[in-house]
């Protein structure tokens, strides 16, 4: 496999390969009209030109003086460690190669943040337009909105307090405690007052849905049972199969369609930097 040069920077051949490793990875199996070679030649072209694409922005960035603050780094050090679930990492451990690729990582962040600050959100009328043009989109299944208190069932020893525990939670509720509030005290799923938000069927648990879809809008069910443990839910809202209205979508087609406008500023952008660089595949011993 050849190396390539960017402007003179090389990507090399271990790179290429890990990029396509995580292409193929990502791809699946192959589609059954495609050969096998075929999909390995599409997925090297396309981890060249992400790379490709990767150290023309880097340069461009680069080449912008975009300044990036070392409180930025480690907040994106610490936030990776984080995600690693290692929390404890201290930064004095961090590889200097570690930092130099947040660093890139941050000013290409900054350099497409600039090019997109001309762009205007979609206007009213054309976010309508789209859900005019596009209604099939957005059809619906049937959906609750519900609020659990939950309380996990680690081994059957266990089970007849964590049930009694749980019913005087219940009872407490029935007496008008908040169900968020109490949620956030005595459920073992806590946060956001146990809102689980919407959902169709076949999301949770089977027994889950049995209670939940068939409870009214409104209820506290009662104290009921799943293969995690014991459950009381708080019936928030229930939707019908059927289209989504425009007022349920509509936020969320502004930033499609911005996201959108923005990826074709960033795609032109992209093609001046593709058009003007030097690119070249260099053959090498194995």
């Amino acid at each position: 496999m050849p190396h390539l040069e960017v402007n003179g920077q090389i990507i090399t051949r271990e790179e290429l390969r890990l990029e396509a490793a995580r292409l193929r990875q990502q791809a699946g199996a192959s589609s059954e009209n495609q050969s096998f070679f075929e999909r390995e030649l599409e997925i090297q072209s396309e981890a060249e030109q992400l790379l490709i694409d990767r150290a023309l922005l880097e340069q461009e960035a680069a080449r912008s003086g975009l300044e990036i603050t070392e409180g930025e780094i480690l907040q994106a050090l610490s936030g990776a460690r984080r995600s690693d679930g290692i929390a404890a990492c201290r930064a004095d451990i961090i590889t200097s190669e570690a930092r130099a690729e947040v660093k890139r990582r941050l000013a290409v962040d900054k350099l497409l943040e600039r090019w997109c600050q001309g762009v205007k959100p979609p206007s009213p009328a054309a976010v309508r337009d789209y859900y005019t043009r596009n209604r099939d989109q957005f059809h619906a299944p049937e959906r609750v909105r519900v609020s659990q208190i939950i309380r996990n069932v680690e081994d059957e020893h266990s089970r007849p307090t964590i049930l009694e525990e749980i019913q005087e939670v219940h009872r407490l509720l029935r007496g008008g405690a908040d169900f968020a509030q109490t949620a956030d005290r005595h459920s073992d799923c806590r946060g956001n007052g146990g809102d689980l938000g919407y959902f169709p069927r076949g999301i949770m648990v089977e027994e889950f849905d049995a209670v939940v879809f068939a409870a009214p809008v409104g209820a506290l069910t009662d104290v009921f049972s799943t293969r995690f443990g014991y459950h009381i839910a708080f019936i928030r809202d229930h939707r019908p199969e059927g289209l989504r209205s425009f007022e349920e979508v509509r936020a969320a087609l502004e930033n499609m369609l911005l996201r959108q406008k923005q990826d074709q500023e960033v795609g032109r952008r992209l093609n001046g930097l593709r058009a003007r660089a030097v690119i070249r595949k260099v053959s090498t011993p194995s």
